[in-house]
């Protein structure tokens, strides 16, 4: 329990009044107040002016306390940003290829700016991506197809399979494909002014991106330390003299999805030559037969077809990708400045300016002092420092609070100060970001700089968070001074994975002794010197997507960590494995007018209750590794308002096939210690029985019900 601080002087003005008035009354009995003398109204006057003093004097105790606790050089966090991925397009009618877009251009969505973090040439080709699907033999004979009549018209063993023709925006699964790799089909629009020769002139040796994202479905537990680097391998495919393809690897130029491990962008070159035309064949039989790529889907020739590439990931042969997107390019939820003139030298020690803008990015500042002798601009480059402990007298050596925005520079012992009359100004930087960067899809529509572009925004911007606030800090810097920068008790490393700079994490929690394993059967427990810390990712609280780490913030907290732990600590930085669960409750509500209002009460309760981030009982996330019990989360039920009871509560899984199946009643849903419920649908209705969630039930239909595959084109085994 926390020492109760007392105020300096509890008295009001009421006390002061009458204090006065006795006061009064023992030094001048004779003069009697009344309401409308001077004496009167004096006395209101100097008790007024008394309170607002003692509240003043009562504020001292807190200032001081904050006074120390700024001592410890521990700013107040920044907002962190959104980042996300969105695909900007060209107008299919305009000459290609269009300008290039620069880095920083802006996009906008009501008060929130993001900018674009690397350079785009947009372009109008469309993306079609194809898969080679294996066909088994049940299939093959239920189209009068077989094995030996395939094998007899080529004259050699073949592998069944049909070219299945793929929505980028749901993305792909690596491993159902038979030869391992996904085809991307670069297609000329139908109303380009151009013809599919001269697109691929207009774009040989440019550099074109292609989105990315990892499934995220897929159980992540990634450990940061162990996290192998991993490349994509994109080649073109040419046609050359003979009917087998060439082959030409692309240059990558930058890979910021760090090989399909969390949402980014692959940069890739175009070869110069414009003459590497893609295979075209015009008996369809012969497309897609051994190495050669598939044919391409019913509406679509090959006068459309501009190149065929090829993506694979050698060293993950299995990769699932959740969405793919061309002309894709990164953007983070920051706006942007340049050339801001600061202040002017004075020549004191500790001089301190402040940029127009607080929640500064602190890597994108780039500050100059004017100077004469070092560049023939005039102007040297500072660097940034945390403290300035180590700098040396002639140090060019700056401190920033990002929060503030304020910078401050040297003593003159410990950094250089600037000189008097020099100007201080800021070249760029970016500021922004919070919660409210956490855009949905479809809400980034234009650029700023280039309206005639069209923006595609299909997923989601994540990461961002609010900035502290005083006190939060304050419920922070107490912490530190416990841990001191040294993870040692597992409140340290909670709390100091918390800390990690510009991760947007929002919750972690430790368990001691275990070591991960490609399977949950090959987990370690109980091993002396290893520490599992599992993070989650900050989320909006209306995005209904688990709050999945991604690898870079694994990384980051895992490096992070590594520096504040003790020498032998086995360290492990990883994501909890999400369990599937639905929910599906029957309640009886007390006014029918309202019921429907009622019934999507209870679904938001289950919702925040099972919650990751906010729910269980304290409101700080459901706990890791508690199983789900019904009769709990009935009881949640029947505390929303309205609900008079709950006769029936049911708890769904899928099983290994993915077919939900419900629950024995009354069991609970049992997770290991390095598990977490992950509520894919909740259904509320009146009644007195429960069912599967029409959303899983439509979308099991919805599956049941695809479109009948493409025509058999046999592969060489």
């Amino acid at each position: 329990m926390p020492l109760p601080l007392p105020n300096l002087d509890d008295r009001r003005f009421d006390d002061l009044v009458a204090e006065l008035r006795a006061r009064l009354a023992s030094h001048v009995p004779e003069w009697e107040l009344a309401p409308g003398d001077p004496g009167w109204a004096l006395i209101d006057v100097l008790a007024w002016l008394a309170e607002t003093i003692l509240y003043r004097a009562n504020l001292i105790p807190e200032r001081q306390r904050r006074a120390f606790l700024d001592l410890l050089g521990l700013p107040l966090r920044a907002a962190a940003p959104a980042r996300g991925v969105v695909c900007i397009d060209s107008a299919p009618n305009a000459p290609q290829p269009v300008p290039l877009l620069p880095a920083g251009s802006r996009l906008r969505a009501g008060a929130v700016t993001c900018t674009t973090e690397t350079e785009l040439q947009p372009s109008a080709l469309e993306l079609l991506a194809v898969q080679k699907a294996r066909l088994d033999a049940a299939t093959l004979g239920a189209r009068g197809v077989s094995l030996d009549e395939l094998r007899a018209l080529y004259n050699r063993p073949v592998t069944p399979f049909e070219p299945r023709a793929l929505d980028p925006a749901t993305g792909a699964d690596f491993a159902s494909a038979l030869d391992g790799v996904l085809w991307l089909a670069l297609l000329r629009p139908r109303n380009a002014p151009q013809d599919a020769a001269a697109l691929r002139a207009a774009f040989a040796g440019r550099t074109l991106s292609l989105g990315l994202a990892p499934d995220e479905e897929a159980p992540d537990g990634l450990v940061a330390r162990a996290l192998p680097a991993r490349s994509l391998k994109l080649e073109l495919v040419h046609a050359r003299s003979g009917a087998e393809p060439g082959w030409l690897a692309l240059e990558i130029l930058d890979d910021r999805s760090l090989g399909a491990r969390q949402p980014g962008v692959l940069r890739f070159r175009l070869p110069a030559n414009a003459l590497l035309a893609p295979p075209l064949y015009d008996d369809p039989k012969d497309a897609g037969l051994g190495v050669r790529p598939p044919a391409l889907p019913a509406g679509r020739s090959g006068d459309e077809l501009v190149h065929w590439l090829r993506l694979s990931c050698p060293d993950a042969p299995g990769l699932k990708l959740a969405w793919l997107g061309f002309n894709a390019v990164d953007v983070v939820a920051l706006d942007q400045r340049r050339d801001v003139l600061l202040a002017v030298g004075d020549g004191r020690p500790d001089q301190v300016c402040a940029l127009p803008d607080g929640n500064v990015d602190a890597a994108s500042l780039l500050l100059e002092v004017e100077t004469p002798q070092t560049t023939a601009a005039g102007w040297e480059r500072w660097s940034p420092v945390e403290r300035f402990a180590a700098a040396g007298r002639e140090a060019p050596v700056y401190a920033l609070d990002a929060a503030s925005g304020r910078i401050r520079f040297g003593d003159g012992i410990r950094g250089r100060v600037p000189a008097p009359g020099r100007r201080i100004r800021a070249v760029e930087y970016r500021h922004g970001g919070g919660a409210a960067g956490n855009l949905g899809p479809g809400q980034l529509r234009s650029v700023v700089e280039a309206p005639m572009l069209r923006v595609r925004h299909e997923r989601a911007l994540r990461g961002g968070a609010d900035a502290e606030t005083v006190a939060e800090a304050e419920r922070r810097l107490p912490d530190w001074l416990n841990h001191r920068e040294r993870a040692v008790t597992a409140a340290d490393f909670r709390m100091l994975a918390l800390e990690t700079p510009g991760s947007g994490i929002a919750r972690a929690e430790v368990v001691r002794g275990l070591i991960p394993g490609d399977t949950l059967a090959a987990l370690q427990r109980n091993v002396p010197g290893a520490v599992a810390v599992f993070v989650l990712a900050a989320r909006a609280p209306d995005d209904p997507a688990p709050p999945r780490p991604g690898a870079a913030q694994l990384r980051e907290v895992w490096a992070w960590l590594r520096e504040r732990c003790p020498i032998g600590t086995e360290l492990y930085v990883l994501s909890p494995r999400f369990v599937p669960l639905a929910v599906s409750v029957a309640v009886g509500v007390r006014d029918p007018a309202i019921e429907r209002e009622t019934l999507l009460r209870v679904e938001a309760a289950l919702r925040q209750w099972l919650s990751a981030l906010h729910g269980g009982a304290d409101g700080r996330g459901w706990p890791l590794g508690r199983a789900v019990d019904p009769e709990e989360l009935r009881a949640v039920a029947a505390r929303v308002d309205g609900v008079v009871r709950v006769p029936a509560l049911g708890l769904f899984a899928p099983d290994a096939a993915g077919r939900w199946l419900p629950l024995p009643a009354g069991t609970a849903l049992a997770l290991l210690d390095v598990d977490l419920p992950e509520l894919r649908a909740v259904s509320a209705g009146s009644g007195n029985s429960v069912q599967l969630p029409a959303a899983l039930t439509d979308a099991a239909e919805a599956a049941s019900d695809a479109p009948a595959p493409a025509p058999v084109v046999p592969d060489l085994c």
